[in-house]
Order: structure tokens, then sequence, then C-alpha cells
């Protein structure tokens, strides 16, 4: 008899409606093209910031992408004690930001664990 392998849901800290870069492999078209995060079973994201290949939906894998964090714009937090929630980024210095959560300011967390929020007017600008 074959056992049928059970397909197992993979985890992924990717998130909808937070902005990433694609970083995975130099030869693509769409390598450092930003793009929001519209499904994440299976991971997809829409490049928001390249005109030629803006709205376009590709497939990614969470390791082929990377958080995009800017001063003065929502993030929210991926990871930590503050994990979906939305604040402002006040400062990013080496690996850190601080942000501004409601109700605790000054938050220091990894870059990696924050990310842009896809605002109204597009993504990561």
């Amino acid at each position: 008899k074959k056992k049928k392998k059970k397909k197992k849901k993979k985890k992924t800290w990717l998130v909808e409606g937070i902005v990433v870069k694609l970083v995975g492999d130099k030869k693509s078209k769409y390598y450092k093209c930003k793009g929001a995060v519209v499904s994440t079973d299976p991971p997809h994201v829409s490049i928001v910031d390249d005109p030629d290949y803006s709205g376009r939906t590709v497939a990614v894998d969470d390791q082929d992408v990377e958080t995009v964090v800017k001063v003065g714009r929502d993030c929210m937090a991926l990871k930590g004690d503050f994990k979906g929630e939305i604040g402002t980024v006040v400062e990013k210095k080496g690996d850190l930001a601080t942000v501004d959560f409601r109700g605790q300011k000054g938050v220091k967390i990894e870059l990696d664990y924050v990310a842009l929020v896809v605002s109204n007017g597009g993504g990561g600008g």
C-alpha cells in the first residue's frame, strides 16, 4: 500500500497588506521591485513600484523577499509583543526601527520584524 503524504501548510511570515521587496533571483525581471502581499497561501505579491510590471501578481517564496520600512510611514509588527499592531516608524538606525504604537512610544524592533503597510495610494513609493 502506498501512503498518501499529507500536504503540510507551510508557515510563512508574510502577511497580506504589507510591502516587500523581491530580492531572490538577481536575474529576475522583478528583482528589487516592491510589491504588496496579496495572498499568503500560497504567497503572491502584486508589483506596485515598477511602471513596466505594475499590477502584475507573482508567486514568491518568503525567503526571496524582504521587508520595506520607511520613516514617517505606517508599519505593522510581524513578530514579538506587538505582532499585528500598526504603528509609525520614527527612526531607522542600523538593524533597528523605532516605532510609535498606540499607547506605546519609542519601541525598538528589528527591521526584519516590521514592514510598511500598503497605503491607499499604492505601495512602496
